[in-house]
């Protein structure tokens, strides 16, 4: 499962220039190698920093929902930060604990300078209702100023939060379970 995530030929990883060939690469977390992204992924976790993908429009669309979402999950993707989800796939990826953020109206991954040096972190996690939740995006990178970055998180159901705060469902349903027994 996790070697055919992100392996379609269309998959471009726009900050590397220098990757070896079709499908989703990725630096190691050191900065040592450019490799697939499964073998990539290993060293973010090493590191103790979560993945997040930025996408485009329509996100998930095509794919084998479920088996897309349960290998970013299995990948240690934290985020995925979309112009817009296929409807199943945004809620396949709730369920495996993975965020769906989206930009905001009139924005795209295109309008900002995007790296794979410096990290992100996010504002607005806390405290998610059904609805449309705002949230910031920090981008922090060596030779710049923090840049922010206007972000939302559509909650459509009351028990997404909780799946989102307990990394999925099925954690979520196992600690429900073991708090009733």
């Amino acid at each position: 499962m996790l070697r055919g995530a992100f392996t379609n030929p269309a998959v471009t990883d726009l900050p590397l220039s220098d990757r070896p060939g079709p499908g989703g690469w990725a630096r190691t977390a050191g900065r040592t190698a450019v490799l697939p992204v499964y073998e990539a992924a290993p060293t973010y976790r090493a590191a103790g920093c979560d993945p997040v993908i930025v996408v485009g429009r329509n996100y998930g669309a095509g794919s084998s929902r479920d088996w897309a979402a349960k290998a970013q999950t299995l990948l240690g993707v934290r985020a995925v930060i979309a112009e817009s989800y296929e409807r199943i796939h945004r809620s396949d990826l709730i369920g495996t604990g993975v965020l769906p953020l989206e930009f905001t109206d009139g924005d795209s991954a295109s309008a900002h300078d995007f790296t794979d040096e410096g990290h992100l972190t996010f504002d607005g996690l806390r405290n998610l209702r059904v609805g449309a939740n705002p949230v910031t995006l920090h981008m922090h990178h060596p030779d710049r100023e923090v840049r922010s970055i206007p972000l939302r998180l559509r909650i459509f159901s009351g028990q997404e939060p909780a799946c989102l705060r307990h990394g999925g469902i099925l954690p979520y349903a196992v600690r429900r379970a073991l708090a009733v027994g």
